[in-house]
């Protein structure tokens, strides 16, 4: 299977919100609460990182993308509030943070159990994003497994097919 790197929430001793990468080979979907991004290179997290540093303000230095004692050189330029300095509040940061990451994390499973998603005579079981089984022609499932195993390719048709308004 093919590793992936999760960005974990990771709150920080100073109460600042911060970021871990962890490489998986499976992501286990009880803990997806503090997964804010899954990627598939360290590449990849890194332009994701710098970018959404500076489209939301966020302290480099605290999303792991820069090194030092003091300031971050993103806090020179105006960039950031002063989190790596303690001059913004652990709050208003933590705010702006889940906001960055909102569109990356795994979002929260809106049903109450597994669904059955059709596609014309046939179909699928799916729960907690996970693919679990099929359905066949004449409404049999098979292959049905209580094994949740985080597919991102998956994830990401699911999000995409159950975000339109007429699904």
């Amino acid at each position: 299977a093919r590793k992936l790197l999760i960005l974990e929430r990771v709150v920080l001793d100073t109460g600042y919100t911060g970021v871990a990468v962890r490489e998986v080979s499976k992501i286990d979907i009880s803990d997806s609460e503090n997964i804010v991004g899954v990627f598939r290179s360290r590449r990849e997290i890194s332009d994701f990182l710098y970018k959404t540093s500076h489209e939301y303000n966020l302290c480099p230095k605290l999303l792991g993308i820069e090194k030092g004692k003091n300031a971050c050189f993103s806090y020179h330029l105006g960039k950031c509030k002063g989190a790596c300095i303690k001059r913004e509040l652990p709050i208003a940061y933590n705010i702006r943070f889940e906001q960055a990451f909102y569109k990356k994390k795994i979002q929260r499973w809106k049903f109450e159990g597994p669904i059955i998603i059709k596609d014309g005579d046939e179909g699928f079981v799916v729960d907690k994003w996970c693919v679990l089984g099929k359905l066949d022609s004449q409404s049999v499932i098979s292959d049905l497994s209580d094994d949740y195993v985080f597919d991102l390719d998956s994830y990401k048709i699911l999000q995409r097919f159950l975000s339109q308004n007429h699904n």
